[in-house]
């Protein structure tokens, strides 16, 4: 029977040597550089990195511009070209350059069970052995105060780093997402981000198969993952196992970012099904889940609203608008969103072509779609929101823009704003696609509260299924 850690190095292998620019360094003394990381940890070397330590020391992953010399040179000793500059995808560290990490931190507590296997710039992956699953230490993205999982296994993320280079960084997102799933399917990260494609191209109609594969595969799933379950039994009316759903996205740790923001919608969910039953206990215990980031929640869903308006999709729009109505207090547009007339319709259109623009740093566009939504429906405070902040951002960033004009009754919705590029005023992030050192945030954007150091996703027990998940699924889950 073939060794499925040699099947994928080899794959791995076999990758590099076609795609120009990726390259694996052989060394020897491999057995030597782990018997010392084996006295470093208390966990055992996995098996997919042990392999690769064996026979390799360090690499590099580039893309087809940096092969044919347009990127900047790497330097010596494995050092990172300056930060922002992709020509190099990522970098493979050797076992000097991890050590020499590890020796310069400033708080060596810190970086208590990671050891670093790759940068790219300023950003670190590391091995996380304090949440090994079977053996296998997942990567994770080390920040400044957590770590984002970013990785099933050593051998799992180069393959999705690899899977993605070789699509290009023109590939449709859809196909991306769907090829990241095949080659890591252990990361739940990437299922949610196929569902997200999905939901935007209005092919809801495969969900259901994906979320059942993604079950079954995902290890362990994250709340970001098992809050689309609840989310598709709401879309077919099956409160009981929405239900169940939402309080195993609530006990479930995060894995990322994206996944804090999961548990802030399971908790606004419970808020709005708990109130519709009289349970005061579930009641209770979604506002103190919510915290302080109720306001920014209850705006996050009101775009939620728009964007299932604009699709057709009738259902998560009464379900956002319901949230809406439970977080936010005297929230006017809510009774001006129907009837979907053909006005409101353009209007919500072009809305959120202007924030699209807008996180691009297409500041012409933005401020004209802007305005095209203003004009449509001035009614709608949102309209009106968006509008001066396209203007005020044009402003700052000298665009040549004419910002002069601003209807006087604006009202700012004021949601904080997010970081460019990295997420959208309403905290969605269901449109970026993929990219291994760079698509992680580090802290909730709503809330703004980052996790603890070492606040991790300690792997579930074996044999131990979701409320929701029927009994028979548990034979098939990883072991």
């Amino acid at each position: 029977m073939a060794d499925p850690v040699r099947t994928l190095l080899l794959e791995i292998e076999e990758q590099c040597g076609q795609i120009p620019g990726c390259e694996l360094l052989k060394a020897a003394g491999g057995d030597a550089r782990l018997r010392k990381l084996k006295a470093t940890f208390s966990a055992a070397v996995s098996p997919g990195y042990a392999a690769f330590a064996t026979r390799y020391d360090g690499g590099r992953l580039a893309r087809l511009a940096a092969a044919e010399g347009s990127g900047p040179a790497q330097v010596a000793g494995g050092e990172p070209a300056p930060d922002g500059d992709d020509s190099v995808y990522l970098h493979l560290l050797g076992f000097e350059d991890s050590q020499r990490i590890l020796r310069e931190a400033g708080q060596a507590q810190d970086w208590k069970g990671l050891w670093p296997i790759a940068r790219r710039g300023l950003r670190i992956f590391a091995l996380d052995f304090e949440a090994a699953s079977e053996g296998e230490q997942p990567v994770v993205e080390v920040g400044d105060r957590c770590v984002d999982r970013v990785g099933s296994s050593f051998l799992r993320f180069l393959s999705a780093c690899l899977g993605e280079i070789a699509l290009g960084e023109n590939a449709d997102p859809l196909l991306l997402a769907r090829e990241l799933c095949r080659r890591d399917p252990g990361l739940a990260e990437h299922w949610v981000h196929l569902i997200d494609f999905l939901e935007d191209s209005g092919r809801k109609s495969e969900i259901d198969a994906i979320l059942d594969e993604a079950v079954r595969c995902a290890s362990p799933p994250g709340p970001a993952l098992v809050i689309q379950v609840a989310l598709r039994a709401l879309d077919k009316g099956d409160s009981g196992r929405a239900l169940a759903a939402i309080e195993d996205a609530l006990g479930l740790e995060p894995l990322t970012a994206r996944d804090d923001d999961a548990r802030l919608d399971a908790a606004a969910i419970l808020l709005v099904l708990a109130s519709e039953r009289g349970d005061d206990k579930a009641k209770q215990r979604s506002l103190e889940a919510l915290g302080g980031a109720a306001a920014s929640t209850g705006a996050y869903w009101r775009g939620e609203a728009l964007r299932a308006l604009v699709l057709g999709d009738t259902r998560r729009a009464e379900l956002a608008g319901r949230v809406v109505a439970a977080l936010v207090t005297g929230d006017e547009d809510l009774a001006r969103l129907s009837p979907a007339t053909p006005a409101l319709l353009s209007a919500l259109r072009a809305l959120l072509k202007s924030r699209e623009a807008l996180e691009q740093g297409e500041l012409d566009e933005a401020v004209r779609q802007a305005r095209v939504a203003a004009g449509e429906r001035p009614d709608l405070g949102i309209c009106q929101a968006v509008l001066a902040e396209t203007l005020n951002a044009a402003r700052e960033r000298g665009s040549t823009v004419g910002v002069s004009w601003a209807t006087p009754t604006w009202r700012r919705a004021s949601p904080t704003r997010p970081r460019p590029r990295t997420a959208r005023p309403w905290r969605a992030t269901r449109a970026t696609p993929w990219r291994a050192p760079s698509w992680h945030r580090r802290c909730s954007i709503r809330d703004g509260r980052a996790r603890p150091w070492k606040w991790r996703c300690r792997p579930r027990i074996a044999g131990e299924t979701l409320s929701w998940w029927p009994p028979s699924a548990a034979t098939s889950w990883p072991r």
